[in-house]
């Protein structure tokens, strides 16, 4: 269990290390090119679609009440991907403390701890992690843990939330790596905090 636990630090840590080689000229690239000009104004409903695993009401709460609806033995796992949602508010709060401009509004790793006092403590026009890949993550690892047989579907949905966070223009690839294992690390605790809650054995899993 620890080597697995290493083994996964060290993939994180090198994706990472990746994303942040990448954080310059890919954000210039999709800038120059006029891949974030189209998806804010010709592309915008497919970027919004895109999007859609990163927010709160339609897609964690939907999910959640897609859950309870089962029956009474899934509240626990409802209450599972709801509480992993919710947790991810903290995305906010290291935002704050972290304190990095979104692509084009400052230094690509200028960091500015803290900015704005307690009043920029909502973090909401700051990049680093981004929150949309960190909510659609959280959802997504929670649903892994309950559907392991979903797990390509649904890592899937994480990728899509990313990419399209920077093919936009909001985000640097390294933010939303960041966000994708702060989602993960909340699913986990969200699962311990629940009990650890598995399908009921009588249900089918996820194809």
């Amino acid at each position: 269990m620890a080597l697995r636990r290493i083994s996964i630090f060290a993939l994180w840590a090198a994706c990472f290390a990746l994303a942040l080689c990448a954080d310059h000229p890919v954000t210039t690239w999709v800038h120059q090119i006029g891949i974030d000009d189209a998806l804010k104004n010709h592309w915008h409903f497919a970027a919004q679609l895109a999007r859609l695993p990163g927010n709160f009401l339609s897609f964690t709460l939907v999910v959640s009440a897609g859950l309870l609806l089962q029956g009474r033995r899934w509240w626990r796992s409802a209450a599972f991907v709801f509480l992993s949602g919710v947790l991810t508010a903290t995305n906010s709060l290291v935002k704050w403390i972290v304190g990095r401009a979104r692509p084009f509004q400052g230094e690509v790793f200028a960091l500015h701890p803290f900015v704005g006092g307690l009043r920029g403590l909502g973090g909401a026009n700051q990049s680093f992690p981004s929150g949309d890949v960190c909510l659609a993550a959280a959802t997504a690892f929670s649903l892994m843990l309950l559907f392991p047989k979903g797990r390509w579907l649904l890592a899937s949905i994480i990728l899509l939330v990313a990419v399209e966070r920077v093919a936009a223009g909001a985000h640097y690839p390294s933010d939303t790596v960041a966000a994708a294992a702060l989602g993960f690390v909340l699913a986990r605790i969200s699962w311990q905090l629940c009990g650890r809650p598995r399908v009921p054995t009588r249900a089918a899993p996820l194809a």
